[in-house]
């Protein structure tokens, strides 16, 4: 008569330990790589690096089940789920993805800019693209009645050399405050990178230079900017990066007064090394 001392392996435990460390190893290399900004919100980031602790800890005390008798017999097909899910999420390479709807306007930015218009007892200007446009350019009445001083202490905002400059920190902030004090800035020159976005909705000579603001995750994120007068703006390609540099005036849009910028000049650009802004907090 034989005897093994060799213990039944707790297969579910196993399954456990390489889930566990399956996403754990994810989550480390989107954080190291950076490719998390894909993903979620930089505020999300503390959350996601204490997950990755929080799963190598549950694979570390999962050990002691692997040589342990399983309680009841598991099915293979119950991890399933977990496994497909974790194989999409290290195949499938992370990308910007552009939703064809275009919001013009600040609303959305999200609870933020709710709770300021609440308090000010203003309109949200935001619109879906869907209507046709007139440009009205600044007369001397406008530049003679100011609103207050070009810029905003509290966001960090101020002009370079009398130009208003949008880059990932303050595009966001520039966004709202031209918005809310459109009167101030007609007339001011200002410069503004993003990708080409065209609409079915918009006029031959118009585009927005655009970028993706994401209020929590990638799925909420939407395309925001400014509508862009050019003439040869049927000709640039979608989805390629300029640079532009004009003068806002304003037009009106579904009955509303939205900003324009009729551009001087544009010029190709490299894409962003993070394509992704934020709402201002």
């Amino acid at each position: 008569m034989r005897f093994s001392s060799r213990k039944a392996m707790n297969y579910e435990a196993v399954f456990k330990i390489l889930i566990f460390l399956g996403f754990a190893g994810f989550f480390y290399t989107v954080i190291q790589s950076g490719a998390v900004r894909l993903y979620v919100h930089a505020r999300i980031f503390p959350y996601l690096e204490f997950a990755v602790g929080a799963f190598v800890l549950m694979a570390f005390f999962t050990l002691g089940e692997v040589f342990q008798r399983a309680p009841r017999k598991t099915p293979a097909g119950r991890y399933t789920l977990f496994f497909v899910t974790l194989i999409l999420a290290v195949s499938l390479p992370a990308a910007v993805a552009v939703p064809n709807t275009m919001y013009l306007g600040d609303g959305v930015q999200g609870q933020n800019t709710e709770s300021r218009e609440k308090e000010n007892g203003a309109t949200d200007p935001s619109r879906e693209a869907g209507n046709q446009q007139e440009t009205l350019a600044p007369t001397g009445e406008e530049e003679n009645t100011p609103a207050g001083e070009p810029g905003n202490e509290e966001w960090g905002l101020s002009l370079q050399d009398g130009k208003i400059i949008m880059d990932d920190n303050t595009f966001a902030g520039w966004l709202n405050e031209i918005y809310e004090r459109l009167d101030v800035y007609v007339g001011v020159e200002i410069e503004t990178s993003g990708f080409v976005f065209h609409s079915e909705e918009f006029l031959q000579d118009q585009f927005v230079p655009a970028r993706m603001m994401m209020n929590c995750c990638a799925a909420d994120a939407v395309p925001v900017g400014f509508l862009c007068g050019y003439p040869q703006a049927a000709h640039l390609p979608d989805d390629s990066w300029v640079k532009v540099t004009g003068m806002i005036t304003r037009t009106t849009y579904e009955g509303e007064t939205i900003p324009l910028i009729q551009a001087k000049k544009i010029v190709p650009v490299e894409k962003p090394e993070t394509e992704y802004i934020y709402p201002m907090e």
